[in-house]
């Protein structure tokens, strides 16, 4: 079974929030197909701006595999730089492995490996950017443990953003 949701630019403007920025007036198209039989799942998105006709677009392409999925997503900003992501997840008998790259729109690109592992009373998660030296740049640790009704949660993080600007907190955990 395939299934195929276009999204106007009205239904695209209704669903962003409040506090994003914005940018003027836009158009904007969003093809979203799922084939659950196949396992694959893609979006593509084209935003064009009314004032000057500039357009940024995003693709994602996921597909699951026999022991976890892939994914590749690419986007490209309204002054036409580009950025990419490839990553795969590998389940595991206690949780997954991680792997892939990135590339920036600055053109940096960097490397990333993590796992996900299950414990007793919860969960550790690591993961680990490299650049294209393959110097380690970042570390992020969390551990998780839940006992007699509480959670603890430690998460660490080593690198450039660790403390800085952002309080060493990051957009997801």
């Amino acid at each position: 079974m395939r299934i195929t949701i276009a999204i106007s630019a009205l239904a695209f403007h209704l669903a962003t929030p409040a506090f994003a920025q914005s940018v003027g007036p836009v158009s904007s198209t969003t093809t979203i197909t799922r084939d659950p039989d196949a396992g694959t799942f893609s979006r593509d998105t084209s935003v064009t701006r009314a004032r000057d006709g500039a357009v940024a677009t995003s693709s994602t392409d996921r597909t699951r595999t026999e022991t976890g999925f892939t994914s590749d997503t690419s986007r490209t900003g309204f002054a036409g730089r580009t950025a990419s992501r490839d990553y795969e997840r590998t389940r595991t008998a206690s949780g997954y492995t991680e792997s892939g790259s990135i590339t920036r729109p600055n053109g940096r690109s960097y490397g990333l490996n993590g796992s996900r592992v299950r414990t007793d009373n919860g969960f550790t998660r690591d993961r680990a950017l490299t650049n294209a030296d393959g110097a380690t740049v970042t570390i992020r640790n969390v551990a998780v443990a839940r006992a007699d009704g509480q959670v603890t949660r430690t998460a660490t993080r080593t690198g450039p953003r660790s403390g800085g600007r952002h309080g060493g907190r990051s957009r997801r955990g």
